[in-house]
């Protein structure tokens, strides 16, 4: 009897231990299985910008697309454009029914047109007639030929740092004169 309690004894350390690792194996078999029926956020790619992101139209992209409008109801178009076409694609861009305007954008071959206001960007294109106020979204329409896709387009004023000197006919110095908080 004796032999048998010793026996017990020097198998007890080895069954601890392979109990300690099948309770580690399924608590990390447990916790890692969400991503079995999850899909990680590290997967998925997002827009850290304020517009309308990843619009696909015909053989075009558009990227962070909004408009920065004046009290006046003008606004720019705020956009990069990408043809990873090898002809020249022209963009046609009308935005709600309340405004008349409406845009035909030439881009060349191959090649990213952005607008706005820094060194190397080109001039904005102006939306004439706007009837939205800046904070609201409005429905714009992008086509290329036969394909045309609508999204809501963020509208805002100058007053973030990397929208000044935007807002059609106001000085950047006295964009921001109603949000000096910013």
């Amino acid at each position: 009897m004796n032999h048998l309690l010793q026996s017990q004894r020097m198998h007890a350390p080895a069954a601890r231990i392979r109990s300690a690792a099948l309770v580690a194996a399924l608590s990390l078999l447990a916790l890692s299985a969400c991503s079995l029926v999850d899909d990680p956020a590290t997967e998925t790619a997002s827009n850290a910008g304020v517009g309308a992101d990843a619009i696909g139209v015909g053989d075009l992209e558009l990227r962070n697309v909004l408009i920065v409008a004046n009290e006046q109801g003008e606004g720019h178009l705020v956009a990069a454009i990408v043809n990873g076409s090898a002809d020249d694609v022209t963009l046609e861009v009308s935005v709600e029914a309340d405004s008349a305007t409406e845009l035909a954008i030439d881009v060349p071959a191959e090649a990213t047109l952005s607008f706005g206001e820094q060194e190397g960007l080109e001039e904005p294109p102006l939306i004439d007639g706007l009837v939205a106020d800046p904070g609201a979204m409005v429905e714009m329409t992008f086509a290329v030929g036969d394909d045309a896709v609508s999204r809501q387009v963020p509208v805002l004023d100058g007053c973030l740092s990397y929208l000044e000197g935007l807002e059609p006919d106001v000085p950047a110095d006295e964009e921001c004169a109603a949000h000096p908080e910013l």
